[in-house]
């Protein structure tokens, strides 16, 4: 027969027991990083949404073609992650995201100078296949 003390010898600590080391601040940054190119790659999409009937009306585009405008971001960007999951592990991780957000970022500025629905459509998945990646 086991004695009760070597039962608390094995025993596992309760979760009010387990001491949390405290958080660094290079885990703060990361988060932080982190916050803000999801916070970019959000923002890329949702202006879109907020100024279609806008963009309709500046660039003669019909309104019930606005979803394949918005649409199109979370497609191509779907694609883009699966294309680039297949490669992802050649590359070093930081050189690939901030060369995913000069790709996006380059997307949107294309994006503002769209003359038509062709254009912007272009720009719009061009900067899907690049947010997408970014961020995962």
């Amino acid at each position: 027969m086991s004695t009760p003390s070597s039962h608390s010898e094995n025993r596992q600590p309760a979760a009010s027991e387990r001491v949390i080391p405290p958080v660094t601040t290079h885990e703060r940054l990361v988060v932080a990083l982190v916050t803000l190119l999801q916070f970019a790659v959000i923002m890329g999409f949702t202006m879109v949404m907020a100024l279609g009937p806008d963009f309709a009306t500046s660039l003669g585009i019909p309104l019930d073609h606005l979803g394949y405008i918005v649409g199109s971001y979370p497609l191509a960007a779907a694609v883009g992650t699966l294309l680039w999951t297949r490669h992802a592990d050649r590359f070093d991780r930081r050189w690939a995201v901030l060369g995913f957000l000069f790709g996006a970022a380059l997307c949107h500025l294309i994006a503002s100078f769209a003359t038509d629905f062709e254009t912007l459509l272009a720009a719009r998945m061009l900067g899907g296949l690049f947010g997408g990646p970014a961020a995962a």
